[in-house]
C-alpha cells in the first residue's frame, strides 16, 4: 500500500511503509504524518552541506574534517578548515608536496594537474573530474548521463548502450535511416523487407511506389527493388542521372540514398554521412571518437596516461618537466619547463650560463687576454677581453679595421688602424678637362692609400697622386689614364675611383692595364669623388709621366 506524502514538508520521500493495516490505520487516524517529523532524522536534504553531518561527496562539515590534517594530506604542518561548500581549505598548511601543481610520487593528481585523466578515463561517460585536497582524484562530479549508457537522456532519439553506427542507433544516439527503435536500452529493427513502404524507403519488395525507369530519367527498361529497399536500375536503358535517388554507374550515393554506407563503414568512428551534389559521399560530419579509450589512435598525440615515447624535452622544452595529455588527446605541456638559462648548466642554444663558460676563454675566442663574462641571456660578454695587436705591421689583427703598414693618418687607414673617410687630394680636376703628373725613381711621391683590394686584385701599395672633383650633373663619367712611354716599356700605373672618401670600401671603379686605362662609372651631382693615380712599377728609363682626362655628365 502506498501513502502519498504530498504536503508533508518533513519528508522528501517515504522509503518504506508498513504493510499491515494496523499501521496504515494508525497513520491515517492521527491525521497524516506530521506527528512523525522526528522520523525524518537521517534522511538527506537536497543540499546536505551545513546539516552537521559528513555526508557522501563532502570533504568536511563544520569542524568535522573526517580525520584529515595537513600532515595526512601530504601538505606538511599547519591548520585546515572547512568552507561553506564543505570543501577542505588547506591554504594554512605549510610544506609538503601536495598542492604544488606537480604530480609527485604517491599523488594521483595535484591542483589543476590531473595527469591527462578525465571522467572518461575513469570509466564515466561525462562530467567534471577534480583533484581532492589530498591529491587523490575526486570523481563526485563525474556521471554516466552521456550517449551510450543505455538510458534515454534529453536530446537523444535512442540509446542502445553503445557508440556503434550501423545497428539502428548511431554513435550520436540518433535513429539511423531505415530503422525503428524503441524502449531503453533501445531495441532497433530494420524496416526494409517487411513489405510495407516506409518513409525512408524508395521501395519494398514489389511496391515501387509508382516509379519506373522512365520516371527516374531513363529511356526504358524494367525497374526493380534492391534488398536494401532502394531502386535497382541495372536493367534500365539510358544515361543514369545523378539526383534520381538511385545509385548507378560510378555513383557512391544519390540524394538520400547512401547505398548502405555509414561513417563507420567508411572507416570513421561516428558521425552523419550524407551525399554530395556529385553523388559522392560527404564525410564532413564524420568524426573519430576514440579519444579516451586508453589507446593512441590515428590523429591522437596521446590518450590518458599513454604518451608514447614523448617527453617535455622531445616536445621542445629543454628544461624538462611533466608532460601530460589533454581531454582532447593532444599533449599538455603546461608543466614543461622551457627556459633553462640561469641553471648554471650550458644547455642547447646557450654559450654559457652564469659563471659556467665551458672551455671558452678570451684567448680561444681570438683575443690576447682579458676576462670573459656571461650575459643574462646566456651569451658571451666579450667586453672585458683585450687584444694587443700592433697597428702598422701590415696585418689586420683583432680590434683593427685595416692596417696599411704605417701609423699615419689621412691615407685611408688612420693611426689606430681604422678606416678614414677623408682624403687629402693633391689637387682638383675640373670636369671635361685633363691634368698631367708623374713619378721618378729618385722622387717617387707620397704613398697615402694602400690595399684597394675591394675593387681590384692588386694590392696598390705604391705612391699616388689624388685628384678631387665634384660633378654638376648626374650620369656616366669616364676617366682615361695615358702613361708616357719614353723608354722600352711604359711605367705601370693604375687608376682608382673613390666616392666620398679614401676608405677602400668606397672604391667604385678601377683600371690596371699596362700603358693606358679607361674607367666608366656613375656619378651624382654635388658628390665628391677622387681619382687616384697609383704607381705600380717603373719602366725604363724611370721618368713616370702620365696624363689623366675626366669627362662628366
Amino acid at each position: 500500500m502506498t501513502v502519498s506524502t504530498t504536503g508533508l514538508p518533513v519528508f522528501r520521500s517515504l522509503k518504506t511503509v508498513a504493510s499491515t493495516g494496523l499501521m496504515v490505520f494508525f497513520l491515517l487516524s492521527v491525521g497524516g504524518l506530521s506527528g512523525l517529523g522526528g522520523c525524518a532524522k537521517g534522511v538527506p536534504d537536497e543540499d546536505p552541506c551545513g546539516n552537521g553531518l559528513l555526508d557522501n561527496g563532502e570533504e568536511c562539515e563544520g569542524t568535522n574534517y573526517g580525520g584529515a590534517t595537513c600532515e595526512s594530506l601530504g601538505r606538511g604542518s599547519g591548520t585546515i578548515s572547512c568552507d561553506e561548500e564543505c570543501h577542505l581549505v588547506v591554504d594554512q598548511c605549510e610544506g609538503g608536496t601536495c598542492g604544488n601543481d606537480m604530480m609527485d610520487p604517491g599523488e594521483a593528481c595535484d591542483g589543476s594537474n590531473l595527469g591527462g585523466r578525465t571522467c572518461l578515463t575513469e570509466s564515466f561517460t561525462g562530467g567534471d573530474l577534480r583533484c581532492g585536497a589530498d591529491c587523490e582524484l575526486d570523481t563526485s562530479g563525474c556521471n554516466n548521463d552521456a550517449c551510450g549508457n543505455g538510458n534515454m537522456n534529453p536530446g537523444e532519439m535512442c540509446d542502445d548502450g553503445n557508440l556503434v553506427d550501423g545497428d539502428g542507433c548511431d554513435a550520436l544516439c540518433a535513429i539511423e535511416e531505415g530503422w525503428q527503435c524503441s524502449e531503453a536500452p533501445s531495441v532497433c529493427v530494420q524496416l526494409c523487407g517487411d513489405g510495407t513502404l516506409d518513409p525512408t524507403e524508395d521501395c519494398d519488395g514489389g511496391d515501387l511506389d509508382g516509379a519506373s525507369c522512365e520516371t527516374l530519367g531513363y529511356d526504358s527498361g524494367p525497374l526493380a527493388c534492391s534488398a536494401t529497399c532502394y531502386y535497382e536500375t541495372t536493367l534500365c536503358v539510358g544515361e543514369p542521372p545523378c539526383g534520381n535517388s538511385v545509385v548507378e554507374g560510378t555513383e557512391e550515393c544519390d540524394s538520400a540514398n547512401l547505398n548502405g554506407a555509414t561513417c563507420t563503414s567508411l572507416g570513421w568512428d561516428s558521425g552523419i554521412l550524407s551525399c554530395a551534389a556529385d553523388c559522392t559521399h560527404n564525410t564532413s560530419l564524420c568524426a573519430y571518437q576514440t579519444c579516451g579509450n586508453s589507446a593512441i589512435d590515428t590523429g591522437e598525440d596521446c590518450d590518458g596516461a599513454l604518451l608514447g615515447s614523448a617527453t617535455c624535452v622531445s616536445e621542445g622544452f629543454p628544461g624538462g618537466g611533466t608532460l601530460g595529455c589533454t581531454a582532447g588527446c593532444s599533449y599538455d605541456t603546461s608543466s614543461c619547463v622551457l627556459v633553462t638559462c640561469g641553471n648554471s648548466a650550458i644547455d642547447s642554444g646557450e654559450d654559457c650560463d652564469g659563471t659556467n663558460y665551458g672551455t671558452a676563454t678570451c684567448q680561444n675566442l681570438g683575443y690576447d687576454g682579458g676576462s670573459l663574462a656571461c650575459n643574462t641571456d646566456c651569451t658571451f660578454n666579450e667586453a672585458g677581453c683585450t687584444s694587443t695587436g700592433v697597428c702598422g705591421n701590415s696585418t689586420v689583427e683583432a680590434g683593427e679595421e685595416c692596417d696599411d703598414g704605417n701609423t699615419s693618418g689621412n691615407d685611408g687607414c688612420d693611426a689606430s688602424c681604422h678606416w678614414e673617410n677623408e682624403c687629402n687630394a693633391d689637387t682638383t680636376i675640373l670636369c671635361n678637362s685633363s691634368a698631367s703628373g708623374g713619378f721618378n725613381l729618385l722622387f717617387p711621391g707620397s704613398d697615402h692609400i694602400n690595399y684597394m683590394t675591394s675593387c681590384s686584385t692588386n694590392a696598390a701599395t705604391g705612391a699616388e697622386d689624388i685628384y678631387a672633383f665634384v660633378p654638376t650633373g648626374t650620369g656616366l663619367a669616364t676617366v682615361n689614364l695615358t702613361v708616357d712611354q719614353d723608354g722600352w716599356l711604359p711605367d705601370n700605373m693604375d687608376v682608382y675611383i673613390l666616392e666620398g672618401g679614401c676608405n677602400q670600401n668606397l672604391c667604385i671603379g678601377y683600371g690596371d692595364e699596362l700603358g693606358h686605362d679607361s674607367v666608366g662609372f656613375q656619378v651624382a651631382a654635388g658628390q665628391t669623388y677622387y681619382v687616384v693615380v697609383e704607381l705600380d712599377g717603373f719602366g725604363f728609363p724611370p721618368d713616370g709621366g702620365y696624363s689623366v682626362t675626366l669627362n662628366c655628365p
